[in-house]
């Protein structure tokens, strides 16, 4: 199981005191990050992740900076409750499409030219 650590990704100016502001945490199929009085909700802690098509969302109840910790955690579950989402939405789109592909027996009629192709080359 990987080791999933969240990183400070806050850009800093030379001679600056170091706040972290800006976290990220990712592997290689998804990014999530999370950032504190971002220019589009200041005083708030806002959080993305572009492989659900989470962008630059508030984080509700959570308005200081040292509520850090609770961010991170509420950040992951907003993108676990879109992940359930989704699934839920693929399955849906995959029922309804019912492709032949995963049936007893071609359907004379089938849209769909893989699966039709593949089932004639058995």
């Amino acid at each position: 199981m990987p080791n999933y650590q969240w990183v400070d990704v806050t850009s800093y100016e030379p001679g600056q005191k170091r706040i972290p502001t800006c976290w990220e945490i990712k592997d290689k199929l998804f990014r999530v990050g999370l950032a504190w009085n971002h220019h589009s909700c200041p005083g708030m802690w806002v959080f993305y992740c572009r492989q659900l098509d989470c962008d630059t969302r508030s984080i509700p109840g959570l308005a200081r900076l040292d509520q850090v910790a609770e961010a991170k955690g509420m950040a992951l579950l907003l993108c676990l409750g879109r992940a359930s989402q989704l699934q839920e939405h693929l399955r849906e789109a995959f029922e309804q499409t019912r492709c032949h592909k995963f049936e007893e027996a071609p359907v004379r009629n089938c849209e769909c030219r893989t699966c039709c192709s593949l089932r004639r080359k058995r």
